[in-house]
């Protein structure tokens, strides 16, 4: 049975460039997501806090440094560590994975703005994690727009 690097290999190039940017962004949300993490773990240690990072993305500190400075890092240091891949010389900066990763950036932006100023609804009120959610598909959406082949014939 092939595996999935096999199977991305064989058929990369018949892969739709808005296909493409979403599978950067599937590769990219976890490893991305931990550094956030790594954000919040940074801000708790430097506070004298107890803290361990758990595998499911979430930071957990004893005593909690309940203060802005700690929401926001997270969302800092996604938006970083996201931003970093755009150096890279080895990467081919095409516009799939260009879009992919501005994908992750919003999201990371999206996250430090929201627990930094909203952390309680944040955590505890689902209709503000939909509204997320959806603020997230909308940007997807039109960021791959310009991915989606058109014909160019004139009626």
């Amino acid at each position: 049975m092939a595996c999935l690097k096999e199977i991305l290999q064989a058929n990369w190039n018949r892969i739709p460039d808005v296909g493409k940017a979403l599978i950067i962004f599937g590769i990219l949300y976890y490893p991305i997501g931990f550094v956030h993490e790594l954000g919040h773990y940074t801000i708790g240690i430097i506070q004298k806090s107890s803290c361990v990072i758990h595998w499911w993305l979430e930071t957990h500190c004893e005593p909690n440094p309940n203060n802005w400075v700690y929401w926001i890092m997270g969302g800092i240091f996604g938006t970083m560590g996201s931003s970093l891949l755009l150096t890279l010389r080895r990467i081919k900066n095409t516009r799939w994975f260009l879009i992919g990763v501005a994908n992750i950036i919003f999201v990371h932006i999206l996250f430090a703005i929201c627990e930094a100023f909203a952390h309680p609804l944040y955590l505890h009120s689902l209709i503000f994690n939909f509204i997320m959610g959806g603020l997230i598909i909308i940007f997807m959406f039109f960021s791959l727009l310009p991915l989606i082949p058109r014909s160019k014939k004139i009626t």
